[in-house]
């Protein structure tokens, strides 16, 4: 169960941090969902997947009781996989919305603070749609079911699980705004510092 999980606890930092970019750049009136609501609605979501997830193992420990438990652990496991699919999927369409309108119609925030926001976006479109591979391919994997080709051999597991979220992990490290240090200019804001100080302290950024 814990091997199923990890998409939804990288997911609430993926959401605030589009959130907080939105916010930074003044762009609440290019959003398809204000930033106020964005990281509710989508965490939202994948708290409703990991307790319908979660709540599907003790189903499965009661096969002996009843042979229809673990058939209906199973669907709690594949309700809430397609939960988290949906909400990923439908988070990446709100992301690239996002950044193709304010591309093409630039706030003045977005031209003052560092560039590098660019590169916070490519991180959030890679580490969503490799969670999506990952979701798709455990989605297919509890579809097919204890004798499908996919639970019985351990090569897909390697490929379209672990690669997938270690491949997550190294974007982050990699691109995360903490590690986007910019040379902070006259008339210029350091990207780092104001994305980390909306991580913790309400300002006038913070409002919708």
């Amino acid at each position: 169960m814990f091997i199923l999980l990890p998409p939804v606890l990288f997911a609430a930092t993926i959401y605030m941090c589009l959130g907080r970019l939105i916010r930074l750049l003044q762009g609440e009136h290019l959003s398809l969902i204000r930033p106020s609501r964005l990281t509710k609605v989508f965490v939202s979501f994948d708290i409703l997947s990991f307790f319908v997830q979660g709540n599907s193992a003790p189903f499965s420990a009661l096969a002996d009781k009843n042979p229809i438990f673990p058939k209906l652990g199973q669907a709690l496991v594949l309700i809430g996989l397609t939960i988290q699919l949906l909400s990923f999927s439908a988070f990446f369409v709100v992301a690239r919305k996002f950044h193709n309108s304010i591309k093409a119609q630039p706030t003045q925030a977005s031209s003052q603070v560092d560039q590098s926001w660019h590169k916070v976006f490519r991180m959030l479109y890679y580490t969503s749609i490799l969670i999506i591979i990952r979701s798709f391919f455990r989605l297919v994997e509890f579809a097919m079911g204890n004798d499908g080709y996919l639970l019985g051999n351990e090569w897909p597991l390697f490929v379209f699980d672990t690669i997938p979220m270690l491949a997550v992990c190294v974007l982050f490290f990699t691109w995360y705004p903490s590690c986007l240090a910019g040379v902070k200019t006259k008339g210029q804001s350091n990207l780092c510092v104001e994305l980390e100080s909306q991580m913790f302290v309400e300002g006038p950024l913070s409002k919708s």
